[in-house]
Protein backbone atom coordinates (compact mmCIF):
# COMPACT_ATOMS: atom_id res chain seq x y z
CA UNK A 1 0.00 0.00 0.00
CA UNK A 2 2.84 2.37 0.78
CA UNK A 3 4.58 1.27 -2.47
CA UNK A 4 7.46 0.12 -1.18
CA UNK A 5 7.32 -3.65 -2.37
CA UNK A 6 6.27 -5.11 -5.44
CA UNK A 7 5.49 -8.79 -5.08
CA UNK A 8 5.83 -11.03 -8.50
CA UNK A 9 5.22 -15.22 -9.10
CA UNK A 10 7.55 -17.50 -10.29
CA UNK A 11 5.03 -19.98 -12.22
CA UNK A 12 5.46 -22.83 -14.54
CA UNK A 13 8.06 -25.04 -15.18
CA UNK A 14 10.64 -25.03 -13.01
CA UNK A 15 10.70 -23.61 -9.17
CA UNK A 16 7.47 -21.70 -8.14
CA UNK A 17 7.93 -19.31 -5.81
CA UNK A 18 6.60 -15.79 -4.25
CA UNK A 19 9.29 -13.47 -4.93
CA UNK A 20 8.96 -9.68 -3.12
CA UNK A 21 11.10 -6.80 -4.94
CA UNK A 22 11.65 -3.47 -3.09
CA UNK A 23 10.97 -0.67 -5.79
CA UNK A 24 11.24 2.07 -2.86
CA UNK A 25 14.30 2.64 -0.17
CA UNK A 26 12.84 3.43 3.32
CA UNK A 27 14.87 6.50 3.76
CA UNK A 28 12.87 7.24 6.43
CA UNK A 29 15.89 6.05 9.52
CA UNK A 30 18.76 7.61 7.48
CA UNK A 31 18.33 11.30 9.13
CA UNK A 32 18.33 14.49 7.04
CA UNK A 33 22.04 16.23 6.77
CA UNK A 34 25.27 15.43 7.06
CA UNK A 35 27.53 12.97 5.13
CA UNK A 36 26.49 9.49 7.85
CA UNK A 37 22.87 10.85 6.38
CA UNK A 38 23.82 10.69 2.68
CA UNK A 39 25.94 7.77 2.61
CA UNK A 40 22.67 5.80 4.47
CA UNK A 41 20.72 6.97 1.58
CA UNK A 42 22.92 6.13 -1.22
CA UNK A 43 22.69 2.72 0.03
CA UNK A 44 18.91 2.47 0.34
CA UNK A 45 18.50 3.29 -3.07
CA UNK A 46 21.02 0.99 -4.67
CA UNK A 47 18.44 -1.54 -2.89
CA UNK A 48 16.31 -0.51 -5.12
CA UNK A 49 15.37 -3.55 -7.65
CA UNK A 50 17.08 -5.94 -5.50
CA UNK A 51 14.44 -9.13 -4.37
CA UNK A 52 14.80 -8.74 -0.21
CA UNK A 53 12.43 -12.68 -0.08
CA UNK A 54 11.25 -15.96 -1.83
CA UNK A 55 9.54 -18.50 -0.98
CA UNK A 56 9.41 -21.67 -2.90
CA UNK A 57 5.39 -22.99 -3.65
CA UNK A 58 4.29 -26.40 -4.80
CA UNK A 59 2.83 -25.21 -7.66
CA UNK A 60 1.89 -21.31 -8.70
CA UNK A 61 -0.62 -20.40 -12.02
CA UNK A 62 -0.08 -16.61 -11.51
CA UNK A 63 -3.22 -15.51 -9.38
CA UNK A 64 -2.50 -13.19 -6.46
CA UNK A 65 -4.67 -10.44 -4.85
CA UNK A 66 -3.19 -8.20 -1.86
CA UNK A 67 -5.45 -7.38 1.30
CA UNK A 68 -6.19 -3.65 1.22
CA UNK A 69 -6.46 -3.48 4.40
CA UNK A 70 -4.22 -5.99 6.13
CA UNK A 71 -0.42 -7.02 5.47
CA UNK A 72 -1.94 -10.14 3.71
CA UNK A 73 -1.19 -11.54 0.26
CA UNK A 74 -3.61 -14.22 -1.97
CA UNK A 75 -1.78 -16.93 -3.74
CA UNK A 76 -3.76 -19.27 -6.19
CA UNK A 77 -2.29 -22.52 -5.91
CA UNK A 78 -1.89 -25.27 -8.28
CA UNK A 79 -0.56 -29.22 -7.49
CA UNK A 80 3.04 -29.45 -6.55
CA UNK A 81 5.47 -30.22 -9.65
CA UNK A 82 6.37 -33.98 -10.81
CA UNK A 83 9.68 -32.63 -12.29
CA UNK A 84 12.59 -32.89 -10.10
CA UNK A 85 13.35 -28.72 -11.28
CA UNK A 86 9.96 -27.97 -9.46
CA UNK A 87 10.49 -29.71 -6.23
CA UNK A 88 10.26 -28.03 -3.03
CA UNK A 89 10.88 -28.93 0.21
CA UNK A 90 8.59 -32.01 1.87
CA UNK A 91 6.00 -30.88 3.70
CA UNK A 92 5.70 -27.38 2.11
CA UNK A 93 1.74 -26.89 2.32
CA UNK A 94 -0.49 -26.88 -0.26
CA UNK A 95 1.37 -30.15 -2.78
CA UNK A 96 -2.27 -31.02 -3.77
CA UNK A 97 -3.11 -28.00 -5.26
CA UNK A 98 -6.85 -26.21 -5.20
CA UNK A 99 -5.71 -23.67 -2.39
CA UNK A 100 -5.50 -20.22 -1.83
CA UNK A 101 -2.32 -19.88 0.21
CA UNK A 102 -2.53 -16.41 2.31
CA UNK A 103 0.80 -14.68 3.07
CA UNK A 104 1.78 -12.19 5.22
CA UNK A 105 4.59 -9.96 4.48
CA UNK A 106 6.71 -7.36 7.33
CA UNK A 107 5.96 -3.76 6.71
CA UNK A 108 9.53 -2.66 6.77
CA UNK A 109 11.30 -5.86 5.26
CA UNK A 110 8.83 -7.23 3.44
CA UNK A 111 9.62 -10.98 4.59
CA UNK A 112 7.31 -13.26 4.10
CA UNK A 113 5.75 -15.66 6.02
CA UNK A 114 2.85 -18.26 5.41
CA UNK A 115 -0.45 -18.11 7.55
CA UNK A 116 -3.20 -20.43 6.27
CA UNK A 117 -4.56 -22.29 3.51
CA UNK A 118 -8.15 -22.09 2.23
CA UNK A 119 -9.34 -25.20 0.35
CA UNK A 120 -11.01 -25.00 -2.94
CA UNK A 121 -11.94 -28.44 -4.00
CA UNK A 122 -13.95 -28.91 -7.23
CA UNK A 123 -17.87 -27.84 -6.91
CA UNK A 124 -19.83 -31.36 -7.50
CA UNK A 125 -20.04 -32.55 -11.07
CA UNK A 126 -16.40 -31.08 -12.00
CA UNK A 127 -15.20 -33.41 -14.71
CA UNK A 128 -11.80 -34.89 -14.91
CA UNK A 129 -9.71 -32.07 -17.01
CA UNK A 130 -8.60 -33.42 -20.77
CA UNK A 131 -5.13 -35.23 -20.90
CA UNK A 132 -3.76 -36.77 -23.73
CA UNK A 133 -2.92 -39.96 -23.50
CA UNK A 134 -6.56 -39.56 -20.87
CA UNK A 135 -4.29 -40.71 -17.63
CA UNK A 136 -5.77 -38.64 -15.11
CA UNK A 137 -9.50 -38.94 -13.77
CA UNK A 138 -9.21 -36.27 -10.63
CA UNK A 139 -10.85 -33.64 -11.15
CA UNK A 140 -9.70 -29.96 -10.21
CA UNK A 141 -10.60 -26.80 -9.32
CA UNK A 142 -7.50 -24.97 -10.48
CA UNK A 143 -7.46 -21.33 -8.93
CA UNK A 144 -6.63 -18.97 -11.74
CA UNK A 145 -6.74 -14.94 -11.25
CA UNK A 146 -7.81 -13.65 -8.19
CA UNK A 147 -9.17 -10.14 -6.78
CA UNK A 148 -10.09 -8.78 -3.70
CA UNK A 149 -13.15 -6.56 -2.96
CA UNK A 150 -12.55 -2.57 -2.03
CA UNK A 151 -13.06 -3.61 1.89
CA UNK A 152 -11.28 -6.60 1.88
CA UNK A 153 -13.60 -9.03 3.29
CA UNK A 154 -14.47 -10.91 -0.06
CA UNK A 155 -11.84 -12.85 -2.00
CA UNK A 156 -13.22 -13.81 -5.90
CA UNK A 157 -11.74 -16.53 -7.60
CA UNK A 158 -11.22 -18.09 -11.10
CA UNK A 159 -11.34 -21.96 -10.78
CA UNK A 160 -10.19 -22.67 -14.64
CA UNK A 161 -10.89 -26.44 -14.49
CA UNK A 162 -13.95 -26.21 -12.58
CA UNK A 163 -16.36 -23.86 -15.08
CA UNK A 164 -17.18 -22.23 -11.84
CA UNK A 165 -16.53 -19.38 -9.64
CA UNK A 166 -15.49 -19.19 -5.79
CA UNK A 167 -16.82 -16.45 -3.88
CA UNK A 168 -14.86 -16.63 -0.26
CA UNK A 169 -15.95 -14.69 2.79
CA UNK A 170 -12.88 -14.13 4.09
CA UNK A 171 -14.36 -13.15 7.47
CA UNK A 172 -16.17 -15.81 7.89
CA UNK A 173 -14.31 -18.36 5.96
CA UNK A 174 -17.36 -19.82 3.51
CA UNK A 175 -16.64 -20.48 0.54
CA UNK A 176 -19.77 -19.93 -2.68
CA UNK A 177 -19.53 -21.45 -5.85
CA UNK A 178 -20.97 -19.45 -8.98
CA UNK A 179 -21.09 -21.30 -12.42
CA UNK A 180 -19.56 -19.65 -14.75
CA UNK A 181 -18.46 -19.84 -18.48
CA UNK A 182 -16.02 -22.78 -19.82
CA UNK A 183 -12.65 -22.19 -18.40
CA UNK A 184 -12.71 -19.32 -16.70
CA UNK A 185 -9.73 -17.16 -16.28
CA UNK A 186 -9.65 -13.54 -15.26
CA UNK A 187 -11.61 -12.28 -12.29
CA UNK A 188 -12.10 -8.66 -11.18
CA UNK A 189 -14.39 -6.83 -8.35
CA UNK A 190 -16.21 -3.74 -9.19
CA UNK A 191 -15.08 -0.83 -6.87
CA UNK A 192 -18.02 -0.65 -4.92
CA UNK A 193 -17.77 -4.25 -4.39
CA UNK A 194 -21.08 -5.57 -5.38
CA UNK A 195 -20.22 -6.79 -8.24
CA UNK A 196 -17.90 -9.71 -9.63
CA UNK A 197 -16.37 -9.96 -13.16
CA UNK A 198 -14.86 -13.56 -14.44
CA UNK A 199 -13.94 -13.77 -18.07
CA UNK A 200 -14.06 -17.47 -19.71
CA UNK A 201 -11.57 -18.44 -22.19
CA UNK A 202 -13.60 -20.36 -24.59
CA UNK A 203 -16.90 -18.75 -25.19
CA UNK A 204 -15.17 -15.19 -25.21
CA UNK A 205 -17.61 -14.38 -22.41
CA UNK A 206 -18.02 -12.15 -19.22
CA UNK A 207 -20.22 -13.67 -16.24
CA UNK A 208 -20.96 -11.12 -14.06
CA UNK A 209 -21.81 -11.89 -10.14
CA UNK A 210 -24.22 -10.15 -7.96
CA UNK A 211 -21.50 -10.82 -4.63
CA UNK A 212 -24.71 -9.58 -2.56
CA UNK A 213 -26.51 -12.60 -3.54
CA UNK A 214 -23.77 -14.92 -3.93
Amino acid sequence: RDGRFLFSLAAGRGLNEVEVVRVRPDLARCGKRGERARTCKWRKRRQVGKVVDRLPMPGLSGGIAVAPDEQLIYVAGTPASSHDDGAVPEGTPGMDGDVIHVLAYRRRSGKLERRQLIDLPPPTGTLPPQSFPPTSTRPLSWPQDLAISPDGRTLLAALNLADHAAVIDLTSGAVEYVATGRFPRGAAITADGKRGLISNEVPGTVSVIDLGAA
